[in-house]
């Protein structure tokens, strides 16, 4: 795996423990879809079609193959809640084949015009987590992929979803969103708050991959007041339709393989 590290190579830089020292194989696709919310893992799992006998458990995730409804073969792992998890998650995807990879999960709104069951594409994000400076880019910020979020995009046009994109905040606590930070985050122009984003988006950036994020309004935040949707409709629907979108999304690339 090539680093994105100017003196690569160098002993004192090198990480002593690597996913394929500790894993012998593991099975991975060229595409893979991360889920990052727990609460969605299983609702999410039973709409997949799921090939016997790919399923593989790790203490943290599980990851097992599906086929997709044009018969392609992606990777489906996850939960991968909070920046760390979502670290080492991408770390195996990638170290053992994954070149693009879309996150899907839910956000909590900063802004008045976004509500609940509303879809969200980061353009870009505002790493308030521990994780992403272990990813050093001098010079680099935080974005997905050029090619899958043209994708992503097109794809909700297409669809005629209602969604926007923009900043997103990730934050390592989710009990410690105060009106003064949220106020901060508005300010930076972040229109959604959630916990893995940045660190997402750092560690595809840093091994250079495909990296592209789709999220679904879960809460609302912006009158510094929270208004949970976690269990309306609204959301749900959102969730399962960023899922598909996540789905053509990585066929496309499969397409072009």
């Amino acid at each position: 795996m090539e680093y994105w590290l100017e003196n690569k190579g160098n002993f004192f830089t090198t990480p002593l423990v690597r996913p394929e020292n500790m894993f012998k194989k593991v099975e991975v696709c060229p595409q893979a879809l991360i889920v990052f919310n727990y609460f969605d893992w299983n609702s999410l799992l039973e709409r997949l079609m799921i090939i016997p006998g790919t399923q593989k458990n790790f203490r943290f995730f599980t990851l097992q193959t599906i086929t997709t409804p044009n018969n392609y073969k992606l990777t489906f792992a996850g939960p991968a809640m909070s920046a760390p998890i979502t670290a080492m998650v991408l770390e195996i995807l990638i170290a053992f084949g994954a070149r693009q990879i879309m996150g899907i999960g839910s956000c909590g709104s900063l802004w008045e015009n976004l509500r609940i069951g509303q879809l969200v594409v980061p353009e870009n994000a505002i790493a308030d987590e521990g994780t992403s400076a272990h990813y050093p880019l001098p010079g680099k910020k935080v974005k997905p992929g050029k090619k899958i979020l043209e994708k992503i995009k097109y794809c909700c046009e297409n669809n005629q979803e209602n969604w926007v994109s923009g900043t997103i905040w990730t934050t390592d606590a989710l009990f410690r969103e105060t009106p003064q930070k949220i106020n901060a985050a508005q300010q930076k122009k972040a229109i959604a708050v959630e916990m893995e984003v940045s660190a997402f988006l750092k560690v595809g950036n840093f091994y250079r991959v495909e990296v592209g994020a789709l999220l679904a309004v879960s809460d609302e935040l912006f009158t510094w007041k929270w208004k949970s949707g976690y269990h309306t409709p609204e959301y749900k629907k959102a969730i399962f339709r960023a899922q598909d979108i996540a789905i053509n999304v990585l066929s496309e690339f499969k397409i072009k393989d």
